[in-house]
């Protein structure tokens, strides 16, 4: 019975041992910076604010933080505690999932 030899190196991958020739479709892209999301417009971020502080019966107050940034901080009933400090995206995302009500309690994202 004769010996039968299957290559079984998929097509297209070079040889073990041997470099694969790069053509320009096969460079890396140049790293390029990473894009920030956009700030929401502050009356949005005002009106997702408010309902914040409706729908869960708490302070929220927006402030510039050092680096000029606007910051949600979400502050106890009496105003004393803070809660939670957030980035406004995530108040926007947090008021729009109060209003469908898919959330029950700030405390679940307090995490």
């Amino acid at each position: 019975m004769e010996a039968v030899h299957l290559d079984m190196t998929p097509k297209g991958f070079p040889e073990m041992g041997r470099p694969a020739p790069r053509s320009e479709s096969t460079r890396p892209a140049a790293a390029s910076a990473p894009s920030r999301p956009a700030a929401p417009d502050r009356s949005s971020l005002d009106q997702a604010a408010q309902e914040l502080a409706s729908h869960f019966k708490v302070n929220v107050d927006v402030v510039r933080d050092s680096s000029g940034r606007n910051v949600v901080r979400i502050m106890s009933p009496d105003g004393r505690r803070l809660l939670r400090q957030m980035p406004p995206e995530e108040v926007i995302r947090l008021a729009d999932q109060a209003r469908m009500g898919s959330i029950k309690g700030l405390l679940t994202f307090m995490v």
